[in-house]
């Protein structure tokens, strides 16, 4: 099993990449941070916190990391995950659970204390990622690579018309993290606008036998309510399954840069998909990521459910 840690903003989409991880047997879970984002940092603490005590998962541990971006006021997304952040759902009480330990130090800590290099899955603002590489460069040694749920390419963003949610609401972060020159995969909006289920697939989680599945499948038909349609991007879900199953995308090397200075394009990620070459890739100083250019619904869709569903 590959030791990953979750570092999130727990709405909806969060909860599903969680489910999917927990359930999965190709990935052990080793913590979870949360940041602030879709919902101020309590709620998505109390969310992840609500998510593992609904499928009995609670001995993972949980530690609330940064309330705000590192210098801009917060813009939550509650007008699309719902007041509590979780969409209709009933939740747990979960007072007084979760880590005393700050969310940054924790995600340091497991790092380091890791005897396998960790994959870290970002699903949230860059926010708590930045800081533990600024007080801790070292855990760059133990890190396996960085798979991110953030960017926008030529699809246009979720937030404005070039920038994505979680590298709008930090994109100084953002920036921190991609300059950071660990391996990095970004999984941009662009592609998770494939990553939906069908009518039939939804029908399968809803008469599942796992809990998981049947709160997945409660989850998204809130989406779907939300957005009135048939179906709706599911794009943590995405960037997760992007990791239990490598042919879910293509991925190109690119040079990307996240505008910080911007008014009307602060937080977009300029990704030079240029057909051309203006720079050698020798003399370019500009970070390069694997880039997703594309998700296969259909492999994404067996990927999720059969995680859910422990098949």
């Amino acid at each position: 099993m590959k030791p990953i840690f979750i570092d999130c903003d727990t709405g909806v989409d969060d909860a599903l990449a969680i489910l999917a991880a927990l359930q999965s047997p190709q990935v052990e879970v080793l913590g979870i941070s949360t940041v602030a984002g879709n919902v101020e940092a309590d709620a998505a603490f109390r969310n992840t916190l609500a998510v593992l005590e609904l499928v009995s998962a609670d001995s993972i541990p949980v530690a609330k990391g940064m309330e705000a971006p590192l210098t801009r006021t917060l813009t939550t997304a509650k007008e699309v995950h719902g007041e509590s952040g979780l969409g209709n759902l009933t939740l747990p009480d979960v007072a007084g659970k979760g880590m005393t330990e700050h969310g940054v130090d924790f995600l340091i800590r497991t790092v380091k204390q890791s005897d396998r290099p960790v994959t870290l899955v970002l699903l949230g603002p860059l926010t708590n990622m930045a800081v533990a590489l600024k007080k801790d460069p070292s855990i760059a040694n133990n890190i396996a690579e960085l798979v991110i749920m953030g960017g926008a390419d030529a699809a246009g963003g979720n937030v404005t018309p070039v920038a994505e949610f979680n590298i709008y609401v930090d994109p100084e972060a953002a920036r921190i993290v991609l300059e950071s020159g660990l391996p990095t995969r970004l999984v941009t909006w662009d592609v998770c606008l494939d990553a939906w289920l069908t009518e039939a697939e939804l029908k399968e989680l809803e008469q599942s036998a796992e809990p998981a599945a049947n709160v997945a499948h409660e989850l998204i038909q809130f989406l779907r309510t939300l957005y009135n349609k048939d179906h709706s991007a599911l794009s943590d879900p995405a960037a997760m399954c992007a990791l239990l199953d490598e042919s879910v995308i293509e991925s190109e090397s690119l040079p990307i840069e996240v505008e910080t200075a911007g008014t009307v394009t602060r937080g977009m990620t300029v990704i030079d998909t240029r057909p051309f070459a203006t720079i050698p890739v020798t003399n370019d100083a500009r970070p390069r990521v694997q880039v997703a250019r594309k998700l296969y619904r259909e492999r994404f869709a067996a990927v999720f459910m059969n995680a859910l569903m422990r098949k």
